[in-house]
């Protein structure tokens, strides 16, 4: 389980300012590789405060995704009058040290093969030691419920055959590793029919024929054809895609080790489970367009 960064920055002003920025500092921020995004408001200051009184307004920037990093590797920037205007960050501070709220929903995957049935299965063979036992102890040891600024709000949520809320949503505090429950509570769970789809599929072919008579032959004529297959394609490279699941893309666990994955100690197969974040493969041959031409001749 990974959290990306979180956090607050804010910048003294001398206008108003309302429009999108960037971080100059993005390469700092972002520096897992994953999306950075930053969101401006604009925060008067309170005149009735004596240490505010006559200051100008704040620009505070939240920073969602990437690492942490220090104040002065962030900046933000705008045109005005065909100038460019930069302001330095004044100064920094976690989003749970704030004010304002989260929510958290954290959606599982509940069938009993994934999480796992290696306390409650009798038949060895059978058993799967699933990721419940390490999922607990990584929520427990993230500290989740202390992610947000008081008043944050979190739920859990299994999915199966169906939906089954775990833990309705309530105080973020609450939420430990134990609401997910036991190996018990998985039991027969299994992925629902039809869950699993591939992508929408759109083919079109077309095809131009032409017969032309044989003279002094009644009823005998050549034939001659265009066929244009999948012609979406042949309009559009985007169009008629044909993608499928293979064996090689789409493997959700593979057996740890040698001799089957078996564990000459315990005598149990040890399973890996692997992420697939491409689990489709596109038919080359399938999305491609095609023209052949044809040549028939036909009597009675």
């Amino acid at each position: 389980m990974k959290i990306k960064l979180l956090a607050v920055l804010c910048f003294a002003s001398a206008f108003a300012l309302a429009v999108p920025a960037f971080a100059d500092g993005g390469g700092a921020a972002g520096g897992g590789g994953g999306q950075v995004e930053v969101f401006l408001s604009v925060r008067p200051a309170d005149q009735k405060d004596p240490k505010q009184a006559g200051h100008a307004p704040e620009v505070e920037a939240t920073i969602v995704g990437g690492q942490k990093t220090t104040r002065d590797k962030f900046s933000i920037s705008t045109t005005y009058q065909n100038q460019k205007i930069s302001l330095e960050a004044t100064r920094i501070r976690d989003y749970v040290d704030g004010t304002e709220p989260i929510a958290i929903a954290l959606v599982i995957n509940g069938q009993e093969i994934w999480i796992g049935n290696d306390d409650i299965e009798t038949d060895d063979n059978a058993k799967y030691q699933g990721v419940l036992k390490n999922l607990e102890t990584a929520i427990d040891k993230l500290g989740l419920g202390t992610l947000g600024p008081p008043g944050s709000k979190g739920v859990v949520i299994s999915y199966s055959q169906g939906t089954e809320t775990k833990f309705p949503m309530a105080d973020l505090k609450q939420i430990t590793g134990g609401v997910l429950g036991s190996q018990k509570d998985y039991r027969g769970k299994i992925v629902p029919r039809n869950s699993s789809r591939t992508p929408w599929y759109n083919g079109l072919d077309a095809r131009l024929s032409q017969d032309i008579p044989v003279p002094a032959l009644n009823s005998h004529s050549l034939q001659l054809t265009l066929d244009v297959i999948n012609l979406l394609n042949l309009i559009n490279s985007d169009w008629g895609k044909s993608w499928y699941v293979s064996s090689q893309n789409d493997v959700p666990w593979t057996l740890q080790g040698t001799n089957f994955g078996v564990d000459p100690t315990t005598g149990q197969q040890r399973i890996v489970w692997t992420p697939r974040p491409v689990r489709f493969a596109m038919s080359q041959l399938g999305s491609r367009w095609q023209i052949q031409l044809g040549i028939r001749y036909k009597f009675d």
